[in-house]
This record gives structure tokens, C-alpha cells and sequence, in this order.
């Protein structure tokens, strides 16, 4: 999205600050987040710390953020566009809930310039943008940009399946051996703070009762099996990570559910 857009949308006189001078600041700020996100190296991002002496950051980001950009018209179009473009509309953080607000990376609060900056927000639902508020790149806590830190492409994330009546899911996290450590404890941070493993457990019940469901009306263990490996390729190509594909892998793999435990789910 083109940042002179979101600049006409939401740039004012905020006090002694002159439109000229919010959109410079805005632009300068923006241009250090991204050299930064080029480099992969968000942590030393400074904060915001020149502002004319009658305003704060609150009084920055509210305006700009809060009342021009997420209520007014021109603004909350650009809202939208960056809400809505995650696939069908979910949290980019649990992959679960729909996304029905933004989340800053880099706290508001903290950096009031970067608050209306398309790099720095994240589709999320309500939640996890509660539970990860203080939780900025650059305050030591930790927390991964879906933009410009790469998820590990080998499986970072496994479905444990009890085979027993009732039929349950646990969810584990393990870092594959080449990914950096640093990026993996940002990562476990964010997923920690979201609960991520809950919202999957919580889910996965859903997925079970689907799979019995369909296998019921299969007679043949081989066609059983087939079908597990069919669902598993239609989740895949949503989501690899998505708890959908995890528990349909897990069930699929489990001859104990394909031959007779998926009764256990109906």
C-alpha cells in the first residue's frame, strides 16, 4: 500500500505540529522501521522521543491513528484493506479467529509515528491482539513479525493424538535444529502469548468429528485411508501450520483412528 495514500488520509495539525512536519516524521520513521526489516534486525529500532513539547505520543497516535484512520471514512477504508488481507480474513497470529482489528508490532505507545504505518500492522483477531499489548520487538519481551521473520519451513508445530476414549489432542512446539534460536524464542514468545496450543486443542475436536464422520461411511480400511490422505492434502493448501492440517496429519497417520477409533468420535 502506497504510504502517500495512507498519508492523505490521515495527516493533520496536531498542535504545534504542522502537517508538513507529521508526514515528514511519519515518512522518517517509516523509512527506519523498513531498513531495519530489511536487515532482519528489528530489536535496536529507537523509539519515538522527538515531539513537541505540548504533545505525547498518546495524543499522536489517537489522532492519527485512533480517530482518522480507524473511524473516518478515507481512513477506515486503508483500515480495511490491510484487515482484510489475510486468507479468509483470520488472525495472521492464532490462524483461528477472524481478524477484526489491527495489531501494532511496534507498540503505539511507544513509537506514535509508526501507528498508522501499513509494515507495522498486523491483521488480528481481538484477542491475540490483547494478549501480545507490551509485547513490542524492542522492549526485550519479544515478539515475530509475520512480514519480515520467516516461519521455519520444516514442522515447527505437532498434533499429539490419545488414542483412547475420549479421543483428545495436544499440541507441542519444537524448534527445527537449523532455525536460529533467536527467531525461535521470538516465535515461542508470540504463539506462548496467544495460546496458541489451547485455541489449537480447542479446535481440533471440530476437525476429529469431521474425519469420523466421513470415514463412517466408508467400508474399506483402504478407502478409510485414502480419504484421511485426501483431507490432509485439502488442509495443506490452507494452511501447513493451521490446526486443521495438524489434526487431520495426526489422524491420518494413526491406523488405530482409521480402523476402528474414529467410532469413538461420532
Amino acid at each position: 500500500m502506497k504510504i502517500d495514500a495512507v498519508l492523505a488520509a490521515v495527516v493533520v495539525n496536531i498542535g504545534s505540529l504542522t502537517k508538513a512536519e507529521l508526514g515528514s516524521a511519519i515518512k522518517s520513521s517509516r523509512t527506519e522501521l523498513l531498513n531495519h526489516c530489511t536487515d532482519r534486525d528489528l530489536v535496536p529500532v529507537p523509539p519515538t522521543t522527538v515531539l513537541p513539547a505540548d504533545l505525547t505520543a498518546e495524543m499522536v497516535h489517537s489522532t492519527i491513528y485512533g480517530t482518522k484512520m480507524r473511524e473516518r471514512t478515507a481512513g477506515r477504508e486503508i483500515y480495511n484493506l490491510i484487515k482484510n488481507r489475510t486468507p479468509a480474513r483470520r488472525c495472521s497470529y492464532c490462524g483461528v479467529s477472524t481478524a477484526n482489528t489491527l495489531d501494532h508490532v511496534l507498540e503505539k505507545s511507544v513509537w506514535p509515528y509508526l501507528s498508522v504505518v501499513p509494515e507495522n500492522l498486523v491483521p488480528a483477531c481481538s484477542d491475540c491482539n490483547s494478549h501480545l499489548r507490551g509485547r513490542s520487538i524492542g522492549n526485550g519481551e519479544g515478539k515475530f513479525h509475520l512480514y519480515y521473520e520467516n516461519l521455519p519451513t520444516q514442522p515447527w508445530i505437532e498434533c499429539q493424538l490419545t488414542e483412547s476414549a475420549p479421543i483428545a489432542t495436544t499440541f507441542v512446539y519444537k524448534r527445527p535444529p537449523s532455525y536460529p534460536l533467536a527467531l525461535w524464542n521470538r516465535l515461542q514468545n508470540t504463539v506462548d502469548a496467544i495460546g496458541l496450543s489451547r485455541l489449537y486443542a480447542a479446535n481440533a475436536p471440530r476437525i476429529v468429528r469431521k474425519a469420523a464422520r466421513n470415514l463412517e461411511r466408508l467400508g474399506r480400511i483402504e478407502d478409510r485411508a485414502d480419504h484421511m490422505k485426501e483431507m490432509v492434502g485439502d488442509y495443506e493448501d490452507f494452511d501447513r501450520f493451521g490446526y486443521e492440517y495438524l489434526t487431520t496429519y495426526a489422524l491420518s497417520r494413526s491406523d488405530w483412528f482409521i480402523d476402528a477409533g474414529y467410532t469413538l468420535a461420532l
